[in-house]
């Protein structure tokens, strides 16, 4: 459980909270693979580009919010 507050006053974060801040940071990582100019192949640019659409719709994977490692999309998928 991650928690935030203080010790005296901790507050669980939720899960969903989590998992979205997740999902946010592994979209901004990549975002730079779909500028105009990006020097990745085509076949590698289609590749992050639907690995970027997994992410977007993580929410509607059947375990959501509460997803293990493997439930997320990796770029080889």
């Amino acid at each position: 459980m991650i928690y935030s507050g203080d010790s005296e006053n901790p507050k669980a974060i939720p899960v969903e909270q989590i998992n979205r801040k997740r999902r946010g940071e592994a979209l901004q990582e990549t975002d730079w693979t779909q500028v105009n100019d990006c020097v990745l192949s085509d076949e590698a640019k289609v590749r992050y580009k639907n690995y970027r659409q997994s992410l977007r719709d993580i929410t509607l994977h059947q375990n959501w919010p509460n997803l293990d490692d493997e439930d997320w999309p990796t770029l080889e998928t």
